[in-house]
């Protein structure tokens, strides 16, 4: 199936954000794979899913044996949508600590994310540090760069965009995805970074991009339900003009990879559910930074975010 990496050139532009709106407005099976640090689990969902060791799990049994990987693939997810489970998150590791053990096992995870049978949606985050997992975008099909339109970002952008270009990722095809309005247009942050495609814009919605990053009240104010349906209709958009990029095999890919469905209509905002308090027992180690001190009272949603 197919990987899309999102990265970013530092900067918090939203790739979490972003990874989550895609998660849930594509109409496809999607897996997203937290390839660094946890931040759905105490984010979106404030630390009311019970704890799972996630990728640092998969990536332990992945030294041993794959096989036994791929089929623990599956346990070690929670479900962004409930039972129904067309929609799913990996974990990323809950303390800095355990990224250190597992940086050698990358090529076997990008291994074992390759064979699920849904879209994987890595998300990678910041580009330009030690941890990151170049083994995720090597094995990608396609790397999508977030960040806004400015000389700040596009600054940042140059040099990653140059390494994206040279070695085993140089025919991994590369876009830009654009957060909210500045002062160049979309022609123009292309023309300035080598003319790497542009997928959209998604728009500065605060309130949205809040419920992904922190949660939110179970019933949210009607300006917050209006950010959210846009946010996710900016986030099928994109993941529309990717799919057109791919079939048309930009950057003269080899081959265009089984992209299942492409992704359709937005999950409605009535299946973004809260979901039931954790018990004492799965509250995760103090380093996870949630402890059993969390208000059991707090009302929110379900979610990931960064």
């Amino acid at each position: 199936m197919t990987m899309i990496a999102v990265v970013s050139p530092g900067g918090s532009p939203g790739v979490t954000t972003v990874c989550l709106a895609a998660a849930f407005s594509w109409s496809s099976p999607v897996l997203l794979a937290e390839c660094g640090e946890s931040s759905v689990l105490p984010g979106y969902f404030a630390g009311r899913q019970p704890y799972r060791a996630g990728v640092v799990e998969v990536a332990m049994t992945a030294a041993r044996d794959l096989g036994a990987a791929r089929l623990q693939l599956e346990e070690e997810t929670v479900a962004l949508d409930g039972a129904a489970r067309r929609k799913l998150l990996l974990p990323g590791v809950a303390d800095p600590r355990q990224a250190l053990q597992i940086k050698d096992s990358w090529p076997q995870i990008a291994e074992v994310l390759k064979t699920s049978d849904r879209i994987v949606l890595a998300d990678v985050g910041a580009l330009g540090v030690e941890s990151v997992p170049y083994a995720i975008l090597t094995a990608a099909d396609a790397v999508v760069l977030v960040l806004r339109p400015t000389v700040r970002f596009v600054a940042r952008c140059g040099p990653r965009i140059e390494a994206l270009s040279r070695g085993p990722l140089a025919a991994t095809p590369r876009y830009l995805l654009l957060i909210g309005e500045g002062p160049y247009s979309p022609a123009e942050i292309s023309r300035a970074l080598g003319g790497t495609p542009v997928l959209g814009v998604i728009p500065t919605l605060p309130r949205a991009a809040e419920i992904f990053s922190d949660g939110a009240p179970q019933h949210l104010r009607w300006s917050a339900r209006l950010q959210m349906s846009s946010l996710l209709q900016a986030a099928t958009g994109f993941g529309v003009e990717l799919w057109e990029h791919l079939k048309s095999r930009t950057y003269g890919q080899a081959s265009v990879p089984d992209a299942g469905e492409p992704p359709g209509t937005a999950t409605p905002l009535r299946q973004l559910t809260p979901p039931p308090p954790v018990p004492a027992s799965h509250m995760p180690p103090p380093s996870f930074g949630v402890g059993s001190a969390l208000d059991a009272g707090l009302d929110t949603t379900t979610g990931e975010g960064r």
